[in-house]
């Protein structure tokens, strides 16, 4: 989860001597890695559970950490609008932010919530997988 966010602070630390202006993509990173490493969790359950990981899904079960993920989701999907509303990044970033990234994970918390199946699980890693990608670009095209 770091290992990508800390890509972008490094990139800048070497090139600037700073930390100031990546700091932003490294915290989105951060955010959509977490819960779509928590919900590749979720869709690893029995293998993990076989091999006698302690993993969130195995510790509190399944629907549990559904319900902690989805609230993990909720805060992201407020603290993204953080920079739009501090006047970081413009109105570009808070459109492409809600129409490309809010609503999927909107989505997702509804998939989340309704349909705690691994196939449901394995689409949500892919699909975060994805808005992670899409995320970088809204933050760099803005």
């Amino acid at each position: 989860m770091s290992l990508l966010a800390s890509v972008f602070i490094f990139i800048e630390l070497a090139l600037t001597k700073q930390v100031n202006i990546l700091i932003l993509p490294a915290l989105l990173a951060f955010g959509l890695s977490l819960i779509r490493e928590s919900i590749k969790d979720l869709h690893d359950f029995s293998g993990d559970q076989f091999s006698g990981m302690k993993t969130l899904p195995i510790i509190f079960g399944v629907k549990t950490s559904c319900y902690l993920i989805s609230a993990l989701i909720f805060i992201f999907c407020i603290l993204s609008t953080f920079p739009y509303f501090y006047g970081l990044y413009g109105l570009k970033y808070f459109i492409s932010l809600i129409i490309f990234i809010e609503i999927p994970l909107l989505y997702s918390l509804f998939l989340l919530l309704n349909f705690q199946t691994i196939k449901t699980f394995k689409q949500l890693a892919n699909l975060y997988k994805m808005l992670s990608i899409i995320g970088l670009f809204v933050i760099f095209l803005t």
